[in-house]
């Protein structure tokens, strides 16, 4: 049995956006008479084609994990260029055998769940995937000596950096490397608070209109897997790199 674990972590893809993650059946095709469309639907299907790649390139994955922001609801801050869809089906089938944990985002609380319910009733009969349900919007993985939470992290504020020692206070007690997966800003960022890293996950999507007026853009697009061993830690981090036109 292999001592130690692949966990590939995403966040804010953003899926059914113009510039997110779009499955194959919304892109914009080749031979649309609207430039902007033809420009997008290249777009979209080179953000698909390296996130197919990134996924074999990654394999095999023990858990996949989506820090919130999975899919793009409805709102003022995206420029009106959503196409809502809650088809992540396919893209899952991709990483079995995965355990797949629901933790929502800011822009899809109920879509993302929505979604993950239809994951659950595809895989009820398949033994190598597993979907977690469950209402809390912070999950934790043990692994070993590792304890691993994960969240979007917006509501919550500074409180979460005491969050994971009430909610997994049990398995704080048998672990020794513990860390905080979060999503929401779109750029990578690692820092140590009380015995823990907190780690903010970059996202593979392009800026769209309201974060390039507020200019939040320049960070490193990137989708990212990490190997922890079971009683050494974090032993490594795979990094796939979306190359900007």
């Amino acid at each position: 049995m292999r001592n130690f674990k692949r966990v590939m972590v995403c966040s804010d893809t953003h899926s059914g956006h113009h510039y997110g993650l779009t499955p194959p059946e919304w892109w914009f095709g080749k031979d649309s008479g609207d430039r902007l469309q033809r420009d997008i639907g290249e777009y979209q299907r080179d953000l698909w084609g390296f996130a197919a790649d990134t996924i074999e390139r990654l394999k095999p994955i023990d858990i996949l994990l989506m820090t919130g922001d999975a899919i793009d609801g409805k709102g003022e801050k995206s420029g009106g260029v959503e196409q809502l869809t809650t088809d992540r089906v396919e893209q899952c089938r991709m990483l079995a055998p995965v355990k797949v944990l629901w933790i929502p985002g800011n822009h899809d609380t109920v879509l993302s769940y929505a979604a993950t319910v239809g994951l659950a009733q595809r895989y009820t009969e398949t033994e190598d995937v597993t979907v977690d349900l469950s209402p809390q919007p912070r999950k934790y993985v043990r692994y070993g000596l590792n304890l691993i939470g994960f969240a979007h992290g917006v509501e919550e504020g500074k409180r979460l950096e005491g969050l994971l020692q009430l909610e997994a206070a049990q398995d704080w007690g048998k672990t020794i490397w513990r860390e905080m997966h979060l999503g929401h800003l779109h750029t990578e960022k690692t820092v140590e608070k009380n015995g823990i890293e907190f780690r903010r996950i970059s996202s593979i999507t392009a800026p769209d209109a309201w974060h390039n007026e507020n200019g939040f853009i320049g960070s490193t697009r990137r989708a990212q897997a990490f190997v922890w061993d079971k009683d050494k830690g974090l032993q490594m981090i795979l990094n796939s790199n979306v190359r900007s036109a």
